[in-house]
């Protein structure tokens, strides 16, 4: 027969079931939120690379059209895959024969600022006219 103290070393007590579970839950927690931040950086470095190929894509247009479309918005596949994006050509004369085009895209994720990702290219006379 057992005695009382044998009875008593068995199992966990009460105390130690809350310390337990008080534990787990702040595990759970930590794996939580760092799962989230670390889905809302995914979304936020796609859309990145995505406006960054779109403006590399218009940049390469540019420079085979044998002459600059007007300054203002542009559109392509890689663009359309952003929600809320807007892409915007800038043109400013440099010294002697050059042009400096700026390509700018600019989104809004839901809940989040907005964003803006810009290149910038030199144009000499003999590539594209305007």
């Amino acid at each position: 027969m057992r005695s009382q103290r044998d009875a008593r070393q068995e199992g966990f007590t009460l105390i130690e079931m809350m310390i337990a579970v008080a534990c787990l839950g702040i595990l759970i927690g930590a794996v939580r939120q760092s799962t989230i931040g670390w889905l809302e950086t995914t979304a936020t470095d796609a859309y990145v690379l995505r406006a960054t190929t779109a403006m590399e894509s218009e940049m390469d247009r540019l420079r085979a059209a044998k002459t600059l479309p007007a300054a203002g918005p542009f559109k392509n596949s890689e663009l359309a895959l952003i929600p809320t994006a807007e892409g915007r050509r800038f043109y400013e004369p440099v010294k002697g024969k050059l042009m400096r085009v700026t390509l700018i895209v600019r989104w809004q994720q839901p809940g989040k600022e907005p964003r803006n990702l810009s290149i910038v290219s030199l144009f000499t006379d003999s590539g594209a006219k305007r």
